[in-house]
């Protein structure tokens, strides 16, 4: 029953950015670079031709937020292989 998407990348994404908020809650700049690197990460992960974006808006963030920041590359390579694999087991239980 679970559809070919059964989990909510983005908002999983966007809850553990989120979580970095009080880290940078006394530093505005930082705290708006992680608005931005929030809007544009979960942006890529749904559309991954977004991720030019997401590195421009991770390059120009403070280097100790951007190091927290996991690599999208690998989230999108880890959704496909969710994929992937739920395709397999449909198949064998069929």
């Amino acid at each position: 029953q679970l559809g070919p998407d059964p989990l909510d990348w983005g908002a999983a994404a966007r809850r553990d950015l989120e979580s970095l908020r009080g880290r940078y809650a006394t530093d505005p700049p930082a705290s708006a670079a992680l608005t931005q690197i929030i809007s544009s990460y979960v942006g890529a992960l749904n559309d991954p031709s977004r991720l030019p974006a997401l590195q421009q808006v991770l390059g120009n963030a403070p280097k100790q937020l951007a190091e927290l920041v996991p690599n999208a590359n690998r989230v999108l390579q880890q959704k496909q292989e969710l994929r992937e694999k739920l395709v397999q087991v449909r198949s064998a239980l069929q």
